[in-house]
Parts: C-alpha cells; structure tokens; sequence
C-alpha cells in the first residue's frame, strides 16, 4: 500500500539506527562504548530521583495542563529572570515541551510549504528532519573550520538574505561544542526583527558552558522581542533524557498559544511525576550544571595531556557541552 508525500518526509534520526545495532551486539554479548547518543555519563541530581520516585509513590500519573504543571512553568520564569534575560519573564512567556518534537511543532507552526529555514552547519542533524517534515526548504551556511566553526557576521548575512522565514541558530553549538560570539549573536537577534524573520535559539547547552555558565549577555536581553524562541532541554541540564522534557521562553502570545494547542493535540500533556521530578531539581540547577561543564572541560583538558594528536586535529575547540568534534577523514587514517 502507498502511503502519503508527508508520510515519505518522515525519517528517522540515524544516531537511533546506531543505537539498535549496538544494543542488538551487546545482546549477543559483546562490550560496548556509546558513541552514538549525546547521553550524559552522570546520574541525575538526587533530588530530582527522590522527586520522581515519590511522585509516582503519591499516584501523580495522570493527566496534566498541556503547556506544563504551574508550579514547574513559575520556577522556570522564575530562573530565567534570574539568570538575565532581560526582561522579567513571565508564566505565559513559558511552555513545557517535548524535546525534539518541539523543533517538529516549531515550524510546522512557522512556516509554510516552500518557505525558507536557514541553518548554520554544522547543526544538530534532527533540525533536517523537522524541516523536511515541515515541508520547508533548507538553506544551509556553511561555517568555516579554518575559524574554528564559529558563527560570522558574513553568516548571518548570508542567512538574512536567503529570504529565510525561520532561522535556527545553536549557541553553544552541538556537535562542535563552539559557543558564538555575542555580538554576532546580538546582531542576528536585531536584524531578524527589522526583516521579520523568526529565531529558534537551541540552548540546549547553554548552561554548560566552561566559562561564564549562563552568560547574563547583551544578545539575551532581546529575547524580550517577540521573534525569538529560545529553546532548553532537561535532557542535558538534569541528565535525564529519558524525561523528554523541556521548554521554550518566547513572548510572543500567539506563537505561545499555538504551541500549546499543537502539545494538547499531538500528546495531550507530559508526566505529572517527570515534571515534579524536575521541579525539584531547578533550586540546584545552576549550581549542578555549572560543576558538569567543569567536569566535562576538565575531560577535555585530560584528553589533550593523555591524547594530544587527537586535540590537535580537532578544528573546533569546545566550550560547553561534552561533544568532540573530529574530522571523519583523520579518523579514516587509521585514529585508535
């Protein structure tokens, strides 16, 4: 039986296809080393499994609003007004969401056929795979390694002018790791507002950066302008990626109120107890994410002494996250 165009637009994400195959060799007792998941090492914060273990003990396994419980959506307008946005974010700025999917409901919400989504490579591979199911056209700028993939002012311009609907930009960046200067940041947010054009700012890393953990910058303070979506995962901030919960601050009412229809329609709501789980952890979660990006930048310090050909092939040098970005060609000369 044939099935529809947008049924064909539907691909999977092939870090999952790699997953299978190796879960399908450690069943036939092999030893295996993930690579293939940007899954933390750590355990979660232990005051978000006491959370979870005694909200499901309490029955909390029903249903919940579809934009997420209040008391999660106040603690996060509460961080994020905290931690410098700008402006005082408020609950309705605040909308739980569901990991990937939101990039799917994002600019299915945004765009229509045809219309232009801009990235910078390299990105996040799923950002293709929301595109094409959105039907948009992509138009890729590719970042120069020879600057160490940082984001240039010549990029953004190259992305403006594309006639793009939708820019998605990922500061700090997955998989090189590299964290974008502000000021092209800055100018980014500023010249998509004069054009019209909306942002999604995947923050996914943001508060695992080596230095300055959650920079209070200018680029920040325009999240207030209503183009921009900024997008977090707990996934990577609590290491729980298994919850498949985030959210997304933006202030726009009628992007918000959408994407709180789309969450009602496509999954009705998220686990009470998976929110009250995270609930409790966001009083620590500076704290806790600041002291992973220093266990993740001392790894790569620690890599550099015992492996220093291998830092020394890297063409970006990372500064948040725990992503090592090498080029496929020195691995295929034989890096063991």
């Amino acid at each position: 039986m044939q099935i529809s165009d947008r049924g064909g637009r539907i691909g999977g994400q092939a870090m999952f296809d790699l997953l299978i195959i190796a879960k399908e060799q450690e069943r036939k007792g092999e030893s295996i080393i993930h690579l293939e998941l940007g899954e933390p090492a750590a355990p979660p914060p232990s005051e978000v499994v006491r959370a979870t273990k005694e909200a499901i003990e309490r029955g909390k396994v029903g249903y919940t609003p579809p934009a997420g419980i209040h008391e999660l959506r106040e603690a996060i307008a509460e961080l994020m007004s905290d931690v410098g946005f700008g402006f005082a974010v408020d609950i309705d700025d605040i909308a739980v969401v569901t990991a990937n999917l939101s990039l799917f409901q994002l600019l299915s919400i945004l765009c229509d056929p045809g219309e232009k989504v801009a990235t910078f490579c390299p990105f996040f591979p799923t950002y293709s795979l929301a595109i094409a199911y959105a039907q948009a056209t992509p138009h890729v700028v590719d970042l120069d390694p020879n600057n160490g993939f940082k984001l240039t002012i010549e990029n953004v311009r190259e992305a403006l002018d594309s006639g793009a609907k939708v820019i998605i930009v990922n500061s700090c960046n997955n998989p090189t790791g590299v964290v974008y200067d502000d000021e092209v940041l800055l100018y980014l947010f500023c010249e998509a507002k004069k054009l019209g054009v909306w942002v999604i700012s995947d923050s996914t890393y943001e508060f695992l950066r080596y230095k300055n953990n959650f920079c209070c910058s200018e680029s920040h303070k325009l999240q207030a302008h209503e183009n921009v979506v900024h997008l977090y995962s707990f996934s990577k901030l609590f290491n729980v990626p298994g919850y498949r919960l985030g959210f997304i601050v933006c202030a726009d009412k009628g992007l918000m109120s959408k994407m709180i229809a789309s969450n009602s329609a496509l999954i009705s709501c998220h686990s009470e107890f998976t929110q009250l789980g995270v609930l409790a952890g966001i009083p620590e979660l500076r704290p806790f994410a600041a002291n992973q990006a220093r266990y993740y930048s001392n790894v790569v310090a620690e890599i550099g002494v015992a492996w220093p050909t291998l830092l020394d092939c890297i063409e970006a040098e990372p500064s948040s996250g725990f992503y090592l970005f090498l080029p496929i060609h020195y691995m295929i000369k034989g890096l063991t």
